[in-house]
């Protein structure tokens, strides 16, 4: 749930957005990329951009009042308050992508999130221990079953690729089903099955899945070798109920899978 927005300078400001964001004092901020923000039509980045300048962030204790507006369902608001706590942050702007920035299921998201909580508590601002539990999934590595074990699918529009990825996770195995979007007996569905060896939690608080041993098959009835000891390791990292990102071997970009 939400936290409720507190009183202050901050919640007064997106309070006014809610009503109208500023009118553009550029030519860039009327013009270029832009995102649509429900009945406000497309906005564009520059503009959001320059209003995030704008959010009355004087110290570290703002960003406890800034915690509600990164998840407000107005995605024009969503975008301002994530693009304030990254400025005050100095947050690597290189790294950041719409709309994945604003996207609380992204990791992206939950890693700007971690850098404001991390920083609340390095300055030793109080706040409500709930404070992000609607933002950011806590688990630990007793919770890797109820969080992973199951079947899921890559969360992608098929219609733009040939290729997407089914898991099915338990307690001895995790498969790793390649399956084409047009059914061709060329390129049949292609199965990675790893024995787990073992589970445990990274230091940057996703799961890291150590193979046993591996084993490689496919839907035309090849069968390939066992290889003992697996070479493969996956990291998974838990979004929310529901949504879990993934990363293989040694890809260096997550994948987002939802729950079969």
């Amino acid at each position: 749930m939400r936290p409720t927005p507190q009183p202050g300078p901050v919640n007064d400001f997106f309070l006014g957005l809610r009503t109208a964001l500023p009118e553009a004092e550029t030519i860039s901020q009327q013009n270029g990329l832009s995102i649509e923000c429900g009945k406000r039509g497309w906005v564009t980045l520059s503009l959001l951009q320059a209003t995030a300048e704008k959010v009355p962030l004087e110290q570290t204790a703002d960003l406890v009042h800034l915690v509600p507006w990164v998840q407000d369902e107005d995605v024009c608001l969503r975008h301002i308050a994530v693009s304030a706590a990254v400025d005050y942050l100095e947050f690597d702007r290189n790294r950041l992508v719409v709309p994945n920035m604003h996207d609380p299921e992204h990791v992206l998201f939950r890693e700007i999130m971690q850098t404001m909580r991390a920083r609340l508590d390095r300055d030793a601002v109080p706040y409500d221990p709930k404070l992000f539990d609607s933002v950011l999934l806590t688990f630990g590595e007793a919770d890797f079953a109820r969080l992973t074990h199951g079947a899921w699918t890559q969360d992608i529009d098929r219609s733009t690729v040939n290729a997407y990825s089914d898991l099915e996770i338990d307690a001895e195995d995790v498969r790793v089903i390649q399956r084409h979007t047009t059914s061709d007996p060329q390129w049949p569905d292609h199965t990675s099955l790893t024995r787990i060896a073992g589970v445990s939690l990274h230091a940057d608080g996703h799961y890291v899945v150590r193979g046993k041993w591996d084993h490689e098959s496919d839907a035309n009835g090849y069968e390939g070798e066992r290889i003992t000891p697996s070479q493969l390791e996956y990291s998974f990292l838990p979004a929310r109920e529901g949504v879990l990102w993934w990363k293989g071997g040694n890809a260096t970009r997550w994948t987002k899978l939802r729950r079969r």
